[in-house]
């Protein structure tokens, strides 16, 4: 588990699409960078659109 969630492997995916199916999906980071160091990292994913290609819960 990661912070209280299961991890999203193959054993517990259950996705319905093959195996190799390709997907596509949008998302942004965001890097704060001071004196060539990096202060912070944000990103975001359109997780839920990539999930629904791959029919992740279906059945």
């Amino acid at each position: 588990m990661l912070g209280g969630h299961r991890a999203l492997r193959p054993d517990n995916a259950r996705a319905a699409a093959a195996v190799g199916t390709a997907g596509r999906f949008h998302g942004t980071d965001i890097l704060w960078v001071e004196e060539d160091r990096l202060i912070e990292y944000w990103l975001h994913a359109e997780s839920l659109a990539l999930m629904a290609q791959l029919q992740v819960g279906v059945g």
